[in-house]
């Protein structure tokens, strides 16, 4: 600070000026940006700000050209009282915690008593103000039929399909929501609800898309008023609301979904063929959405930087499909039992006939165990040639590995994702694709 010394202790100094953010101020003044200096320790910390020259419109853009300053009202009264309280009320651009969320941005209705009505929203909070009748609620049902939703209780649930037959029912009218979706990197989809049909999305360019309401908006809930009031006086429906901010949830819904889905899988190999072939097919149905999914990617050039990834991924899941369908290969060798006892073949007139019938099934037996010792080792011979083939195989993407986290680590962020989590979610839909794809041919049975 050399000679402004002075500037830095006087009372009157309430601002201060760096270039970049605070981790980037030069260290040996780092006690004194957080107020621990004796020589400059002040009562109320000063502000720091941004404040670079714009010399053209374009460099407003750039982060260390402003900061934020929280204000009641845009005047300057407001403005000098901000840095009364600086720690709160003023924020560098690079303090923002920017946060990316869904949204409806748009709602039309057609028919009804809100017929006509196309509301634009606020991507944040939105409040609806009216007397009793004005429609406050019926917006609301409308919203949550739109949405494919339906209220918990029944009671609701009676007064839900009520309200959305006469409003809808009679004009065979329909509801349309404009939403962004944070799930599918803040694309926009139109969502069509028409009384009676089944919910319809389309894209933006008007086309229809393979994905549902539950793939682009996964986590949307809505209360209405009824609901509140059932839910105050419902001790478990408010502690499962508050279970939703306890810490690693997720995680233990993950756990919990994942062991669900193998006590299923586990079920599914004791039911009949026609019941499996139900499974498969509804695998394959998942195609298009996956494909879909795979189509955004090359659309934003994500395909073509990760394209390593997916030949890697899709040739790893084809050998780990070659070595299941090995491994759980199986053929039944049960052996054959004579249908009369040793005493009724020595007792009968024809004995020596039945000895001989006794001496070729055993034989058969014997024969029969050769057999099965034989595809055993068949069996794990091909497992083995396949599992060195694969060793192999792993080689070659070891040699890659290199390459890939380079390209994960210069990928962009795509709407609050980082490029670590666009990778991984791009492996895991064409190892997804992968798996299924060989299936096509078995649901055609």
């Amino acid at each position: 600070m050399g000679q402004m010394n002075h500037i830095w202790m006087d009372e009157r100094l309430k601002a201060a000026q760096i270039p970049y953010s605070l981790q980037e101020v030069d260290p040996r003044y780092l006690n004194i940006i957080k107020n621990k200096e004796p020589m400059f320790k002040k009562e109320t910390p000063f502000a720091f700000i941004n404040a670079k020259d714009i010399c053209k419109p374009k460099d407003l853009l750039e982060k260390n050209a402003y900061c934020l300053v929280k204000m009641s009202d845009v005047n300057f009264t407001c403005f000098k009282e901000a840095f009364l309280d600086p720690t709160a009320r003023v924020k560098l651009s690079y303090e923002q915690n920017e946060r990316f969320h869904s949204s409806i941005d748009r709602i039309e209705v057609f028919g009804g008593y809100l017929d006509g009505m196309s509301v634009d929203l606020s991507r944040n909070l939105n409040t609806t103000i009216g007397g009793r009748g004005t429609g406050k609620s019926t917006l609301l049902e409308l919203i949550r039929y739109a949405l494919d939703l339906e209220p918990k209780s029944s009671d609701s649930k009676k007064y839900f399909r009520e309200l959305i037959k006469s409003n809808l029912g009679l004009d065979n009218g329909r509801v349309e929501l404009d939403v962004t979706s944070y799930q599918r990197y803040g694309k926009k989809y139109k969502i069509i609800k028409r009384y009676g049909d089944p919910t319809v999305v389309q894209n933006i360019d008007g086309s229809i898309s393979n994905l549902s309401v539950t793939d682009i908006l996964p986590h949307v809930e809505i209360y209405g008023q009824n609901e509140i009031i059932e839910l105050v006086a419902n001790e478990e429906a408010k502690l499962n609301i508050l279970n939703r901010f306890l810490p690693n949830q997720s995680d233990i819904i993950a756990e919990r979904e994942d062991v669900i889905k193998q006590l299923k899988q586990n079920a599914i190999r004791l039911v009949d063929k026609m019941e499996m072939k139900d499974e498969i097919s509804n695998k394959v149905s998942k195609l298009p959405i996956l494909e879909e999914k795979v189509n955004f990617f090359k659309e934003t050039g994500i395909a073509d930087k990760l394209s390593t990834i997916e030949h890697l991924s899709t040739e790893e899941e084809y050998i780990k499909k070659s070595l299941e369908v090995i491994t759980q290969h199986d053929v039944q060798y049960k052996e054959v039992d004579t249908p009369y006892t040793e005493e009724f073949a020595q007792k009968t007139p024809n004995s020596d006939k039945f000895k001989a019938v006794t001496e070729v099934i055993s034989n058969f037996n014997l024969k029969l165990n050769e057999l099965k010792d034989e595809y055993e080792k068949l069996v794990k011979e091909t497992a083995r040639k396949v599992e060195s083939i694969h060793t192999e195989w792993k080689e070659i993407k070891h040699e890659s590995d290199g390459e890939i986290r380079n390209t994960i680590k210069s990928l962009e962020g795509l709407n609050g994702k980082t490029g670590p989590e666009i990778a991984l979610e791009y492996k895991e839909t064409v190892g997804e694709i992968a798996r299924i794809n060989p299936m096509k041919s078995e649901s055609k049975k």
